[in-house]
């Protein structure tokens, strides 16, 4: 697999562009930069979530999370 980088706003880099903040792309992005994986996330959204969007969390996702 040939590794490309991705141009963003100033001239910054990143790994790896990910389209969606909801619970798998925010959780795909905290793991890969837990790994020092330079990502940025796109949002559809142009301001912040005030209210909670998860109302259950799974024993696996928990245990995912944890790790």
């Amino acid at each position: 697999m040939t590794r490309t980088e991705n141009r963003c706003i100033d001239g910054e880099s990143f790994d790896v562009v990910i389209v969606g903040g909801g619970p798998v792309g925010a959780a795909l992005c905290g793991k890969l930069g837990a790994r020092n994986v330079r990502v940025l996330l796109l949002e559809q959204g142009d301001s912040h979530v005030v209210d909670a969007r998860m109302h259950h969390v799974n024993i696996r996702t928990m245990e995912v999370l944890r790790s």
